[in-house]
C-alpha cells in the first residue's frame, strides 16, 4: 500500500511523465495485486495477462518468456520511477538541510555547542578554528570566548598582538605552545620576543613543540621547569637538554632520532605512556631495548623507520631478556619506510616481539628491492612479526595474501581482526585452499587490494568463509571488484561476505590545469565550475577552470580529494613566461594533530589545507620551505615563488 501511495503521488506531483511502453501502469497494477494476494500469488496473478507477442515455444517455456517480459517491463518502469523519485528527493535534501541544520543549531543547549567548538579545535592545527566560530554570529562569539580552551594554542607564527590576545582568552588553561617557524632563528629578536613573552608562563605548558633554534633559546634563556608538561616534540632530543629539565608531568615524546639512553632516566621509566620514534640514523640497538624494558607504563608505541642501520649488538644478561609477547601494550605501530637496512628491519621486528598488543598497525612502503620483501616481514625466527588481537598491515609491493594468512594463523593465534590493505596481491591462496580452513581469526577485511579480480575473490571467498571461526570478510575499495558482483556472490556463499566501496570516488585525485595570467578558461568545451557544480570525476579526469572557479571547488568539496595543479606559462611581474612549474594542494582531515610528523606539520598554515610547492623531481617535506605563507619561503627558486604568490595573493583576496 505504501509503495502504490507513493507511485500514485509522484505521478500527482508530475516528478516524471509516462506512456504506455512506460510500464507504470503495469507497474501498479504488479503492486495491486502482490498487496492483496502476496508477493509469489500477485506476481502470478498479475503476469498471467499475455503481451501482443507471439512466440513460437510451448509451455511452460512460453509462460516463462511472457513473465520474462512482464519482469523486465516491470523494473524499467521502477527504475524510472526510482531516478525520478530520487532526483526529488536529493532536491528537497538541498532545500532542506540548511534550514535543518539552523534548526538543529537553534536547539542545541550551549553547553552541547561548547563541546563541539572544542572537539574541532582539537581536530585542527592552531587557533584558527577559535577565530572562525567566534564571527559567526554573536551567539558563537559568545561561546567560544567562554572556553579558554579555543585560545590555548600559540604558534611562533602569530605577533604579538595576538599572542596577547590568546593569553587573555585563555585565562589559566594549559598552553600548547607550538615553534614550527625555524626562520625565526635567522632574527633572534624575534625569537626572543616569542619566548620572552611565553617562557614566565613555563608553569602553563601543556604541549611543546619545539624546533632545534627553539632548543637553543630556551637553554639561553634557561627556561627549564615545566611542571604541567606532558607532551613534547622535537626534532632531536639532546641529553644534556632533557637532564636539566623538570618535567614531572611528562607522559608523551616525539622525537627525531631519540637517544635511547635517555630513556633509563628513572622518572622517564615510570611517566612515559606514548612515544613516537622517527629514526633516519644509525641504531643502538642494544641501548633501544635496555630503554624500551625500562618503560613499564608505556601504552603507546609508535616507531618509523626512513633509514639508518644497526650498530654491533652487544650482549644481555638472559635473566633481563622478557619472554616473547610478555609485555602487554594497547597500540604498537611501526612503518618500515625507503629500504632501511634489512638487520636493521630484523632487529627492530625482535625487539619488539616482547609486547602482546591489543592493535597492531604495520606498514611497508616504498621498498626499493621489491626480491628482498620476505626481509621486511619475518623477525629473525622466520615468523610474522605483527602479534595482537586486532592487526592492520599495508603492503605496497607485489605479495601473496596466502602468505601472509598462513603466518599469521600459525605465530598468531589470539588474532580476532586482520585488516589487510594490499594494493599489489595476488591470488595465491587458490593453491593453498585446504588452509585457509584453520583461520584462527574471527573477521578479515581487505581494502584498496586493486590487483585482485572477481575471479580472485570467488576463491577467496570460498575458501576462508568456511573457517569455522570466521565471521566475516569484507571487501573495502577493490578497483576490480564491482558490486553487482559482490551481490551475485552473497548469493552463493552467504551473508558473511559484506562488503563497501563507497570509498572510491573519496580517493580520486583532480589533475586540474590553470593559468595565472590571463585568467581564462583553456578550453571552453570542458565543464564549468561558474554555476557551482561539479563534474563526474569519471567523465572529466582533467577539469580546466580559471583560479576563482578553481578556488570555488576548493570550499565546496570534501577534506578527503587530492588536487593537482599544473600551472602552464606562470609570468613574473614583469610579464616574462617562467615555464612549467606544478603545485598539489592537499585538505586534509586529522583527528589527531599531535601524531603527525614534525617536518609534516610545518606545512599546514590554515586550519585544515596547505600549499606545497612541488618541483618537477618530487615532492620535499622539509623544515625551511615546507608551507607556504606571508614570509618569503628562502628555499624555493625565483620562478616557484612567482608561480606561488598567484595562488597566496588570490587565497588573502
Amino acid at each position: 500500500n505504501h509503495i502504490n501511495q507513493a507511485a500514485t503521488f509522484a505521478i500527482n506531483r508530475r516528478i516524471f511523465t509516462y506512456k504506455a511502453a512506460d510500464g507504470v501502469q503495469h507497474l501498479l497494477r504488479l503492486l495491486t495485486c502482490v498487496s492483496r494476494s502476496g508477493w509469489e500469488s500477485g506476481f502470478r496473478e498479475s503476469v498471467l495477462p499475455r503481451w501482443g507477442k507471439k512466440h513460437p515455444y510451448t509451455e511452460p517455456l512460453l509462460s516463462m518468456r511472457h513473465a520474462l517480459e512482464d519482469a523486465k517491463g516491470f523494473m524499467t518502469a521502477l527504475n524510472k520511477v526510482n531516478k525520478n523519485l530520487g532526483k526529488e528527493i536529493r532536491n528537497l535534501q538541498q532545500c532542506c538541510t540548511p534550514l535543518v541544520l539552523e534548526d538543529g543549531i537553534q536547539r542545541l543547549p550551549d553547553e552541547i555547542l561548547g563541546h563541539i567548538f572544542e572537539i574541532g579545535h582539537a581536530m585542527t592545527y592552531g587557533c584558527q578554528f577559535g577565530l572562525a566560530v567566534s564571527r559567526v554570529s554573536c551567539r558563537f562569539r559568545n561561546i567560544s570566548l567562554a572556553l579558554p580552551r579555543l585560545w590555548s594554542r600559540i604558534s611562533s607564527y602569530d605577533e604579538g598582538s595576538k599572542i596577547r590576545m590568546l593569553l587573555s582568552r585563555s585565562r589559566h588553561c594549559g598552553l600548547d605552545i607550538i615553534d614550527d617557524n625555524t626562520d625565526l632563528g635567522a632574527i633572534p629578536s624575534l625569537a626572543m620576543e616569542f619566548w620572552k613573552v611565553l617562557g614566565p608562563l613555563s608553569s602553563r605548558w601543556v604541549t611543546l613543540n619545539l624546533s632545534e633554534n627553539g632548543t637553543d633559546t630556551l637553554r639561553n634563556l634557561q627556561i627549564r621547569n615545566f611542571p604541567s608538561l606532558r607532551e613534547v616534540h622535537l626534532p632531536s632530543f639532546k641529553e644534556a637538554e632533557l637532564s636539566t629539565w623538570s618535567i614531572p608531568a611528562l607522559s608523551s615524546i616525539y622525537d627525531w632520532d631519540l637517544c635511547f639512553p635517555l630513556l633509563n632516566k628513572g622518572s622517564l621509566q615510570s611517566q612515559l605512556t606514548s612515544m613516537v620514534l622517527y629514526v633516519s640514523s644509525d641504531i643502538d640497538i642494544m641501548a633501544l631495548f635496555q630503554g624500551l624494558i625500562g618503560l613499564k607504563a608505556l601504552q603507546d608505541l609508535s616507531m618509523h623507520l626512513f633509514g639508518g642501520l644497526a650498530t654491533e649488538p652487544g650482549q644481555l644478561d638472559p635473566s633481563e631478556i622478557p619472554e616473547p609477547h610478555s609485555i602487554p601494550i594497547d597500540i604498537l605501530r611501526l612503518h618500515v619506510c625507503d629500504s632501511p637496512s634489512q638487520l636493521l628491519v630484523v632487529a627492530i621486528y625482535d625487539i619488539l616481539s616482547i609486547y602482546k598488543a591489543t592493535q597492531v598497525h604495520h606498514s611497508i612502503t616504498q621498498c626499493k628491492n621489491p626480491d628482498t620483501l620476505e626481509h621486511y616481514l619475518l623477525n629473525s625466527k622466520k615468523e610474522l612479526f605483527p602479534y595482537g588481537s586486532t592487526i592492520q598491515m599495508k603492503v605496497e609491493e607485489t605479495i601473496d595474501i596466502s602468505y601472509i594468512l598462513k603466518h599469521i594463523a600459525k605465530n598468531c593465534k589470539i588474532a580476532q581482526t586482520v585488516h589487510l590493505e594490499l594494493p599489489l596481491a595476488h591470488a595465491g591462496f587458490m593453491a593453498n585452499q585446504k588452509n585457509m580452513y584453520i583461520l584462527p581469526f574471527n573477521r578479515l577485511l581487505l581494502e584498496n587490494c586493486d590487483s585482485l579480480t572477481e575471479q580472485d575473490v570467488v576463491g577467496l571467498a570460498k575458501a576462508v568463509l568456511h573457517s569455522k571461526g570466521l565471521e566475516f570478510l569484507k571487501i573495502i575499495t577493490c578497483k576490480q571488484v564491482s558490486d553487482d558482483f559482490l551481490l551475485h556472490l552473497q548469493d552463493a556463499v552467504g551473508p558473511k561476505l559484506q562488503w563497501s566501496l563507497y570509498l572510491r570516488e573519496k580517493r580520486k585525485m583532480f589533475k586540474v590545469l590553470c593559468e595565472f595570467c590571463p585568467e581564462q578558461i583553456i578550453n571552453s568545451t570542458l565543464p564549468k565550475f561558474s554555476n557551482g557544480s561539479k563534474p563526474s570525476i569519471r567523465k572529466a579526469p582533467q577539469i580546466f577552470l580559471t583560479l576563482s572557479e578553481f578556488m570555488k571547488l576548493l570550499f565546496s568539496t570534501n577534506n578527503s580529494i587530492v588536487f593537482s595543479i599544473i600551472c602552464n606559462h606562470a609570468k613574473d611581474p614583469t610579464g616574462k613566461i617562467l615555464g612549467r612549474h606544478s603545485l598539489e594542494l592537499y585538505e586534509l582531515h586529522f583527528v589527531d594533530n599531535n601524531k603527525i610528523p614534525k617536518c609534516l606539520r610545518k606545512c599546514f598554515k590554515w586550519d585544515l589545507l596547505h600549499l606545497v610547492l612541488r618541483e618537477r623531481g618530487g615532492l620535499h617535506f622539509s623544515d625551511k620551505g615546507g608551507g607556504l605563507g606571508p614570509v618569503a619561503v628562502p628555499d624555493l627558486s625565483s620562478k616557484s615563488q612567482t608561480a606561488c604568490s598567484g595562488i597566496w595573493k588570490l587565497w588573502t583576496e
